[in-house]
């Protein structure tokens, strides 16, 4: 049964970071088209007035959201070094904890802080973004 218990627990962390992605990356424009998809039909069915005018201004606002995600990007070297650290403190943190000694207690609530502070970083960086406002560095002018 311990070796059982062993294996889960050692799944944990590609499993989360996988789960992690998954959302991440379905999260970021599906929903969003399918509510356009969803307020157009409903537009077309109501009649002239002010409930029809404030429905078309807001399709239009979600629709110049949509084209500002469409051009967005993803982070992808940033994200690649998310999930490998995800893994790693993650699996750190579950062999820091299995050697029960006093002070690797204390460790392994470190590497699970790092874990879950990575795994917050996959899911930001999957998530397709407008990164024309942020910073210019040197070479990006």
């Amino acid at each position: 049964m311990n070796d059982v218990m062993d294996s889960l627990i050692k799944i944990i962390p590609p499993l989360a970071t996988l789960a992690t992605v998954i959302v991440g990356w379905a999260q970021s424009q599906g929903k969003l088209r399918a509510t356009l998809k969803d307020d157009a039909e409903i537009l077309t069915l109501l009649p002239e007035g002010e409930a029809r005018t404030k429905l078309a201004s807001y399709i239009a606002e979600r629709v110049e959201h949509l084209k500002k995600t469409d051009s967005g990007t993803r982070d992808i070297p940033i994200f690649v070094v998310a999930v490998v650290s995800t893994v790693l403190f993650g699996y750190l943190t579950i062999w820091l904890w299995g050697l029960e000694q006093w002070w690797t207690y204390a460790l392994a609530v470190a590497a699970g802080s790092f874990f879950l502070i990575f795994l917050y970083g996959v899911f930001e960086t999957a998530q397709k973004k407008d990164r024309t406002g942020e910073k210019k560095t040197k070479n990006n002018r």
